[in-house]
């Protein structure tokens, strides 16, 4: 029972940095309680690494050639890959925070 509630946490948390609303809303919008893993990349980059961190633990995530950034979320650690210079308007810091806020909790699909 406890995968299977992990696994769920997993995908729930689990997102692609490519929506326009990229700012999170403020109960998810702050730092992350444990431990952060952040890879910077190249924008060419992104989509196959975050294809093949989705594919570690076992998700079906979308990803594209025009994302920036993408997360995996845990009680205590967060995965994050984003890009590691601006890309079409958005600035790493920018992609960071909107990571670690699905790491906090923001659901992949982006709700207010």
């Amino acid at each position: 029972m406890r995968y299977i509630l992990t696994l769920t946490a997993m995908m729930l948390l689990a997102t692609p940095a490519l929506a326009a609303n990229l700012n999170p809303p403020a109960r998810f919008d702050g730092p992350f309680k444990g431990e952060v893993f952040e890879t910077r990349l190249p924008q060419s980059k992104v989509a196959a690494a975050c294809k093949d961190l989705f594919g570690r633990f076992g998700m079906r995530e979308g990803t594209d050639s025009t994302q920036r950034g993408c997360s995996v979320g845990f009680k205590t650690e967060c995965l994050i890959i984003i890009i590691d210079r601006p890309h079409a308007g958005r600035t790493p810091a920018q992609v960071r925070r909107h990571e670690i806020a699905h790491c906090n909790g923001w659901s992949a699909h982006h709700p207010r």
